[in-house]
């Protein structure tokens, strides 16, 4: 579905506009203006760390050369007025008009997921090494998977990029130690109490998951009004116990693959209510910020500061 989605769909698009030899300039702009839409969606909503970022950043300078050669190619003396349309002609007029209708009403909700929420809670970066990227993130479902179960609406997931611009060294590898972002160590985003701390699931060899244990080895910390739930981490790597006080930016472990996930990652989430924190998924989430900055999916961020890219439904347990 990723390379559909990132390469062959953007790639057929594109021949195409590139190989037609247009008669007329509405043709060309109709054409165009679809494209464009097609291909913004999929630039807001696809990951682009499973194949590389990098083709994310080419996208549309290639569309735009693209649609520069082709209009090149119009014959201008060739252009009809609407009188001069068939009844075939405006049929296929009305539908490639539906169909940029539809394309800008996904864009809108896809841009919506950009948005931050109203009053978020500002937590330190738990990650302080290299270039991360969001795989899920965002205030809808078309830029977080997480947004259909309200103790995680507001849930990142968060992988490190490598210098090719993807997350790991090969598309889906079963080795563990080939995805950049395992064993990182991963640091606590606040001060306050640790709630939860459990340190005793396998890490598994992908694409395997363990879906009694949805978070794995994790940690929930107490600060700021709401209980910060770190999720998927390694087996035995939890420095920290239950009712210990922790300090901003110190470390409590490091990023495995352990509970229910497909890749390792680190899960974060902040919620109110529930059962004082002993039981997650219980209560309301709550958007979170780093360095002030909103995070959505195809965010990077490294360290403290964060980069932002050019840019009813059933309450149950879910993590990824």
């Amino acid at each position: 579905m990723q390379i559909a989605l990132q390469l062959i769909l953007p790639a057929v698009l594109l021949f195409d506009l590139f190989r037609k030899s247009y008669r007329q300039r509405r043709d060309w702009i109709i054409d165009t203006v679809l494209v464009g839409l097609i291909l913004l969606f999929v630039f807001l909503t696809a990951r682009w760390d499973w194949l590389s970022y990098y083709l994310r950043i080419l996208l549309f300078p290639v569309y735009g050369l693209v649609g520069y050669v082709s209009y090149r190619c119009i014959d201008r003396n060739k252009d009809r007025t609407f009188s001069e349309l068939t009844p075939r002609q405006y049929l296929m007029y009305g539908a490639k008009g539906l169909v940029i209708l539809i394309a800008l009403i996904l864009n809108i909700n896809a841009f919506r997921g950009y948005v931050s929420p109203p009053n978020p809670v500002e937590l330190s970066c738990p990650l302080r090494g290299g270039v991360y990227y969001v795989g899920g993130g965002g205030s809808n479902r078309w830029v977080n998977g997480h947004y259909a179960y309200p103790a995680q609406a507001y849930a990142l997931d968060i992988v490190q990029l490598n210098a090719f611009g993807n997350r790991a060294r090969g598309l889906m590898p079963e080795a563990l130690e080939r995805y950049s972002i395992y064993a990182d160590r991963v640091h606590s985003p606040c001060s306050g109490r640790i709630l939860k701390a459990v340190d005793h699931y396998p890490d598994l060899q992908p694409p395997q998951r363990d879906e009694e244990h949805l978070a794995g080895n994790h940690v929930i910390v107490e600060c700021k009004g709401v209980n910060v739930l770190l999720a998927h981490l390694m087996e035995g790597s939890i420095k920290v116990g239950e009712e210990d006080e922790v300090v901003e930016g110190q470390i409590i472990g490091q990023v495995g693959n352990s509970g229910n996930t497909s890749q390792p990652h680190l899960h974060i989430h902040a919620e109110r209510g529930g059962d004082e924190g002993k039981q997650i998924l219980e209560g309301k989430g709550v958007p979170i910020t780093f360095g002030g900055r909103y995070l959505v999916r195809n965010s990077l961020f490294t360290g403290r500061k964060s980069i932002e890219p050019e840019s009813s439904v059933s309450a149950s347990r879910h993590v990824r």
